[in-house]
């Protein structure tokens, strides 16, 4: 008699709306009137996917210089040209989850290992290549400013330091033909 009792009181509880449920309905309506007196215009031109695709297109040319400037906590500037784009470390070549047999026809979602084995995760960071094809990777608290053109920054009161990297022209010819091949494999 105590279980039909306890689980009349669970269908009836659940049948009754909440305070938060009742609020939520009330946005609703309001946004569907706000919609009906104001639709949305009819958009031919996405602003957005032209600069999604343009940045796209723009940064994943190997062979395509850029500016990027590094802003540290304390408020410093490092400037210093690289290739390409930056990518968030947190990127991974593999999946971060596999599915595993459990019991049969039964699976189950787990962690998978990262390309180097391991499993977690890091702070996230931004890594690079210089234009000698050094890899750059700045930590995930640093600020950044990454631009097509050397940029002029005024009235600035720390100064922009620039970062230099030097290569020999045997270097400078390996990563040309490295970055060859690359614009070779993306032409294909």
């Amino acid at each position: 008699m105590r279980s039909v009792f306890v689980l009349v009181m669970l269908v009836f509880l659940s049948c009754e709306k909440t305070v938060m449920q009742e609020m939520d309905e009330v946005k609703i309506k309001r946004a569907e009137g706000i919609m009906q007196t104001q639709p949305a215009p009819e958009i031919k031109f996405s602003m957005d996917r032209y600069i999604l695709s343009e940045r796209l297109t723009r940064f994943n040319d190997p062979n395509k210089m850029c500016y990027l400037y590094l802003i540290f906590c304390d408020g410093t500037w490092l400037q210093m040209t690289i290739i390409g784009k930056m990518t968030s470390t947190s990127k991974r070549l593999t999946s971060p989850e596999v599915y595993t047999s459990v019991m049969a026809g039964n699976y189950e979602k787990m962690p998978a290992p990262d390309e180097m084995a391991t499993y977690g995760s890091s702070d996230a960071a931004h890594v690079g290549l210089t234009t000698i094809g050094s890899l750059i990777e700045a930590g995930g608290f640093l600020s950044y400013i990454y631009s097509e053109t050397p940029l002029t920054f005024k009235n600035m009161s720390k100064p922009i330091a620039e970062m230099v990297v030097e290569a020999s022209k045997e270097d400078r010819k390996l990563l040309l033909d490295k970055l060859n091949g690359l614009k070779r494999e993306m032409s294909k």
